[in-house]
């Protein structure tokens, strides 16, 4: 096969045979440069997910990679991960630890690991990551490497913590609603009941704790009365699921229950049913001693002020009295007579989401075979004036021999505060509930006669361990003189405020603020008393006390200190002009008398002296100014264009002797100290016009732009710059980077700027690139 390659290769030209390398070189670039481009793509897709992918060399304990999601996730980037190779675990919250470190065994034996855990992100905020890692081991079964993917799942945690109290919410209305409650799915299944709904239908403890449903669901069905037509009605809604309904529930033992039930719809879609159910025995039976005639119960229309109806069903028409209209606020003349239709009647009075409800239920009543002689209905009404209310609809039918509806009488109760009522009472109830407070209803015993679900949490007693208890049981310190005093006070006050201490179950203080409200109830005497648990503010009470009995200590000494300072400052500067004078003037005296008289070296030196006395003077008075700095203590509004003109002017020979070009924007007016933010502008000014390259102008440009709480200002020159090492140096008192020869000064100017722009309670930082100029930067508070 070789020799007739080589056959074939020989017996192409050597044209064919380039043409032929060059169409292979081609393929072969072009297959380098698709191999490029995926590569690319896969580092792109790599770098761009949202996930931290992430590899461990586990035999060097080394970080292979990271995806760059991680700063995302960390706030640290995949540079920190590589720098620190103990960063991993040092994010980890402290209380989370354990939970990292109990999957090392899993890892070991080449078993994938996913567990959550919280992590100190670097904006030290906490969050909650899932960590999927895969393990290799090697032919020993050895761990070789670790492959991990890592979510932020924060968002995730909070969604479960909130749907946790929603359940925690639902269950706790479950179990205060006067009603049976009993939640099934679509196949029958009970999966919630209420204490009401047991008491109701007389359930034996020993059935429930089978949990055996069908053993509930016969024992329910042997009460009913027709217990064939409650199964019927239980298929009928096993085949339209989405139904709502209602109806009576009659007992051998003549109890009479409402049934209403409602399907549990999840995204639109129906997963099981909720069943109310309410005894109406009482009411029933006393609806039907009411209503035992016509004449009787006209009678009872006229006495209550109902509004009464009939429904001539052959007809298609109602006829209602004026106390009907007086019901719904308007008069018969207003909508047109005493007789109308069903439409029109739905038009005008029945809310609007209530329509389809109020005639089905009575499309449905009317056409039943067999119906009690009584029914009743709520919903919605519209008042004539557009205000929404609640009425009660009590009716009853008259059928003939085939059982046809022919004709319906009713009464209309307006209930609209008897609903606002019970909205009130619900709303009061899930208040009480649901309340970070503990509420404690305590009768002059001091026993308990109610507590709230947030009593049993604080204190770790269940409910009826509280109720076995009483406010002395609870108080580690209880005396009944204290007591009984105690209790006179709220009477005679009526609410009272006091910090105490209560014991928890488990034994631990904790202190509390009761605030209690006196009241009579049914003849008992009573408080209402809102605890809260204090102890964690009492502590940090405590320790504020104590931060700011030593913090006035600290600021009085600091205050000391900085007069003492300003004291010493004061008077070495001026104690050491006098002797800095005198040596002046005999220095000169010296010049005057024997200059030339004495060797040149004595002439030299003289003059060192001299000189060495005039910049003493400078640095006297430098540091003179410095200790003024902030001497006078009263703030006045600046208008730093005002302050910019006069310090131009001031400079003025200054600026046109180095031919320097100064240009500032619009500067604000500020709250400070006059001379001090003179003296600011100026120095910087002059630190601009005195550090220039030789042969070029100086260009110094000044600006000042507002952030959320400072003004922050600029001085951009082109000068000579500052090395990044001497950056926080020149800010230093008598620092200089340059000898007196190349540029003259005292090395203070920066550190009055630094000390005026501090006493601002600002900060000043300076951004250079040598060679290429300064902007010198500092803020001061916009208020």
């Amino acid at each position: 096969m070789i020799q007739s390659g080589r056959n074939n290769a020989e017996q192409l030209s050597p044209e064919m045979l380039s043409k032929k390398l060059m169409e292979q070189s081609a393929q072969l670039k072009k297959e380098n440069e698709e191999l490029r481009k995926a590569h690319k793509e896969l580092k792109t897709l790599f770098e761009s997910i949202n996930e931290v992918l992430y590899s461990v060399d586990m035999v060097s304990n080394k970080l292979l990679q990271v995806s760059a999601a991680c700063e995302k996730v960390y706030g640290y980037t995949a540079a920190d991960f590589f720098a620190d190779g103990n960063l991993w675990q040092n994010v980890i919250h402290p209380d989370d630890k354990e939970i990292s470190q109990q999957q090392v065994q899993l890892l070991n034996q080449g078993k994938q690991v996913v567990n959550q855990y919280r992590i100190i992100h670097k904006d030290k905020s906490v969050r909650w990551i899932e960590n999927k890692i895969t393990s290799t081991l090697d032919e020993k079964g050895r761990l070789i490497r670790l492959d991990g993917v890592t979510n932020d799942i924060t968002d995730r945690k909070i969604a479960e913590k909130k749907l946790e109290e929603s359940v925690s919410i639902m269950e706790a209305t479950i179990e205060s609603t006067a009603d049976g409650i009993l939640v099934a799915d679509l196949n029958g299944k009970i999966i919630k009941f209420n204490k009401k709904f047991v008491e109701l239908w007389h359930i034996p403890g020993e059935i429930l704790e089978t949990k055996d449903d069908n053993k509930a669901i016969n024992y329910v069905l042997d009460q009913l009365a027709d217990p064939e037509k409650f199964l019927s009605k239980l298929n009928e809604l096993q085949n339209r699921p989405k139904e709502v309904s209602f109806d009576i529930l009659e007992f051998k033992d003549g109890r009479i229950f409402e049934r209403y039930s409602q399907p549990q719809l999840i995204y639109e879609e129906c997963a099981g049913r909720v069943w109310s159910f309410r005894d109406i025995t009482k009411r029933r039976n006393d609806g039907e001693a009411l209503k035992e005639s016509e004449s009787q119960l006209a009678l009872a229309t006229k006495i209550a002020k109902l509004g009464h109806w009939e429904f001539d069903a052959i007809k298609g028409l109602f006829t209602f009295n004026d106390q009907f209209y007086s019901l719904f606020k308007t008069t018969a003349e207003k909508v047109g007579g005493y007789i109308m239709d069903p439409q029109r009647y739905s038009e005008l009075f029945v809310f609007p989401d209530d329509r389809d409800f109020v005639n089905g239920e009575m499309v449905r009543t009317m056409g039943a075979l067999e119906i009690g002689p009584n029914n009743k209905l709520e919903h919605r009404i519209t008042y004539a004036n557009g205000e929404i209310g609640w009425i009660s609809v009590n009716f009853f039918l008259i059928k003939n021999d085939a059982g046809v509806t022919i004709k319906t009488f009713g009464v209309n109760q307006d209930i609209t505060d008897h609903k606002k009522a019970e909205e009130a009472l619900r709303l009061a109830q899930f208040t009480i509930e649901n309340t970070t407070h503990a509420i404690y209803w305590i009768k002059s015993d001091g026993s308990f006669h109610m507590v709230n679900n947030a009593a049993t949490q604080m204190l770790g007693f269940s409910f009826e361990e509280l109720m076995q208890l009483n406010v002395p049981g609870i108080d580690p310190f209880y005396n009944k003189e204290v007591w009984d005093g105690f209790w006179q006070a709220i009477m005679n006050q009526k609410f009272m405020r006091l910090i105490t201490k209560h014991i928890r179950k488990d034994g631990t203080l904790i202190d509390v603020q009761i605030d209690t409200h006196y009241f009579r109830f049914e003849n008992m005497e009573m408080s209402c008393a809102f605890v809260s648990d204090i102890t964690e503010r009492k502590l940090h009470e405590e320790l504020l006390q104590k931060s700011e009995a030593n913090l006035e200590i600290k600021n009085n000494q600091l205050e000391l200190k900085n007069k003492e300072l300003e004291q010493f400052a004061y008077v070495a500067s001026h104690d050491l002009q006098e002797p800095l004078r005198t040596i002046s003037s005999f220095v000169e005296l010296i010049q005057k008398q024997y200059k030339g008289k004495l060797d040149i070296n004595a002439d030299k030196y003289l003059s060192f002296i001299a000189q060495s006395s005039d910049r003493m003077k400078v640095l006297i008075k430098n540091l003179l100014d410095y200790s003024r700095i902030g001497a006078k203590k009263e703030l006045e509004q600046v208008d730093c264009n005002q302050m910019m003109h006069e310090v131009l002017a001031d400079l003025g020979a200054a600026i046109n002797d180095a031919n320097a070009e100064i240009h500032h924007n619009r500067l604000p007016v500020i709250s400070g100290y006059p001379t001090e933010i003179k003296q600011l502008f100026q120095n910087l000014i002059i630190n601009a016009v005195k550090f220039q390259k030789k042969g070029v102008a100086p260009q110094i440009k000044i600006s000042a732009q507002r952030t959320k709480d400072t003004w922050e200002f600029s001085f951009q020159d082109n000068g000579i710059g500052i090395e990044k090492q001497h950056r926080e140096k020149i800010f230093n008192i008598f620092q200089r980077l340059h000898t007196r020869s190349e540029y003259a000064g005292s090395g203070i100017g920066l550190s009055h700027c630094k000390k005026i722009v501090e006493l601002h309670n600002g900060k000043i930082w300076v951004e250079s690139v040598p060679n290429e100029g300064s902007t010198f930067n500092f803020t001061i508070q916009a208020n």
